[in-house]
């Protein structure tokens, strides 16, 4: 996060024209986000950097998880996520269906604040010129940022 803000701040203007994205969270689940309020490590590899990216406009996207099926773990639970609250606004992203519905691994709560496509997605492959279906919720919020650009 510290490169990222550095880059940032090194670029005049690049804030405004900038949106952070991330598919990678830490933890494996069970996270709340009172927990992960009150854990000071958190806030200090995380926390402080994000409200620093918030104050300077910057939208910070994460993906919601694909954890959903495994006990205990329907509503997002991982870092940065659960740093989520009125200082840090982090727009969260899970993974639905073409028709819209909740992909069923797609993590949900109060902490989501919106649904993409990201269940059977068609994709290019990791193989010139194949094509593939892939599904998570790191998928639906690959659009998001363009649509922000595209509106300044």
């Amino acid at each position: 996060m510290h490169l990222i803000l550095r880059d940032i701040n090194s670029h005049p203007g690049r804030a405004s024209r900038s949106v952070v994205t991330t598919s990678i969270a830490i933890g494996l689940g069970g996270i709340t986000p009172e927990a992960a309020k009150n854990d000071k490590q958190m806030q200090e590899l995380y926390g402080d950097d994000l409200r620093t990216l918030s104050k300077l406009g910057v939208p910070f996207v994460a993906s919601a998880g694909n954890a959903a099926k495994q006990p205990n773990r329907k509503d997002v639970d991982q870092i940065p996520m659960v740093l989520h609250d009125d200082d840090i606004p982090l727009i969260i992203v899970g993974g639905c269906d073409d028709e819209g519905n909740r992909a069923d691994f797609s993590q949900a709560g109060p902490l989501v604040s919106i649904y993409a496509l990201g269940d059977r997605v068609d994709c290019q492959s990791k193989v010139d010129e194949e094509r593939t279906v892939a599904s998570g919720s790191s998928l639906g919020k690959r659009c998001l940022p363009r649509v922000r650009l595209r509106s300044t």
